[in-house]
């Protein structure tokens, strides 16, 4: 199975850049903006989300906008895909964007500081991913950084492509990033 999400990035009447993200011809979630008064790229972070759930097979941020949350299971419904584990991740998707502003958005990054990933395990302890190594969130935060610095580098634009059983991911540029649009 693999997922594929567009990106398409534009500027706002008020000229702020505005990214959509949509996955087919539906736009999945909501229109992000940097929301900074840094135009630092943010707005591409649900590249991050589609990484986690590509790698470590968790994204309770993911799931609901591609229809697939676990409803069968009420138990998994409130605890790994609920509210809580929702805002973790958004937490965490925000906490590792800072550390990385701090270090070039981990261009040419091999490795992630071992306090951020002790964090991370602390952080997800409670959920079904808190039994995914350190390695695996290494690996899942450099290639979503990857992918990330990709879509920055194409002004926004471009389609990102998951596949969930090879866990691989992979960009292509858009039509629009090339002014083709």
């Amino acid at each position: 199975m693999s997922i594929a999400y567009e990106f398409r990035t534009y500027r706002k009447p008020d000229g702020v850049l505005a990214t959509e993200v949509s996955c087919g011809s539906v736009q999945v979630g909501a229109t992000l903006t940097d929301a900074s008064r840094n135009t630092d790229s943010y707005r591409l972070h649900d590249v991050f989300h589609l990484s986690y759930a590509c790698l470590l097979g968790w994204s309770p941020v993911t799931r609901p906008l591609l229809g697939c949350k676990r409803r069968s299971d009420p138990a998994i419904d409130e605890n790994d895909d609920g509210g809580r584990a929702i805002a973790i991740e958004e937490g965490l998707a925000a906490s590792i964007f800072a550390y990385a502003a701090t270090r070039d958005y981990l261009r040419g990054a091999a490795r992630v500081d071992g306090d951020v990933l002790a964090s991370i395990a602390t952080s997800t302890a409670q959920f079904e991913v808190g039994a995914r190594t350190a390695a695996d969130w290494e690996r899942a935060i450099i290639e979503g950084f990857r992918m990330w610095k990709q879509l920055d580098d194409h002004g926004g634009n471009g389609i990102v492509r998951a596949d969930l059983i090879a866990r691989t991911m992979k960009f292509e540029p858009t039509a629009v990033e090339a002014g083709l649009d």
